[in-house]
C-alpha cells in the first residue's frame, strides 16, 4: 500500500532563512496538507493552528517585554504580568478563561478537540443529546 504523505528534508544543524526562502517552505506545508485532506476540511486544520499560533506569539511578545523589564526568566513567567488567560488547569482539564467566539460548532469542536470534528455531532448534553439533535430536529 503506496503512502500520499510527503516528508520535507529534515536539516541537522541550524539554517538561515530569507523571508521568501521561509514563505516558499510555508506554502510547501501548506500544500502538502492540502493535498492530505478533503478540501472542504482544510480551513478546519488550519484555523485552529492559526488560533495556537496567535495565543503564542500574544504570550512571547509580552514575555520578551518582561524580560526586559526584569531581567528575570522565573519572575517573567508569573501569571500575574499577563492580563489574559486563555486555558487554565481545573481539575485535570483545560478550561477556557475567556470567552472565545467561533464561526461554528464545527470550528470549536476542532480546537477544544485537537483533532478534525463535526461539532454537531460531538456537542452533547448530560444525557447524550447531540447539538445536532437538539437544535436542527
Amino acid at each position: 500500500m503506496e503512502s500520499n504523505q510527503q516528508q520535507l528534508p529534515l536539516e541537522s544543524a541550524p539554517m538561515s532563512l530569507t523571508l521568501d526562502e521561509l514563505d516558499s517552505h510555508l506554502f510547501k506545508c501548506a500544500d502538502i496538507i492540502r493535498n492530505a485532506v478533503d478540501k472542504t476540511d482544510y480551513k478546519d486544520f488550519i484555523l485552529p493552528l492559526v488560533f495556537y499560533k496567535t495565543i503564542s506569539d500574544t504570550y512571547q511578545d509580552r514575555f520578551e517585554e518582561v524580560i526586559d523589564e526584569v531581567g528575570d526568566e522565573e519572575i517573567a513567567r508569573q501569571e500575574a504580568w499577563y492580563d489574559f488567560v486563555v486555558l487554565e488547569v481545573e481539575d485535570w482539564a483545560l478550561v477556557f478563561q475567556q470567552d472565545h467566539t467561533f464561526n461554528s460548532p464545527t470550528g470549536a469542536a476542532r480546537v477544544v478537540l485537537g483533532r478534525s470534528s463535526n461539532g454537531w455531532r460531538d456537542w452533547a448534553n448530560g444525557d447524550g443529546d447531540t447539538l445536532d439533535e437538539i437544535e436542527r430536529q
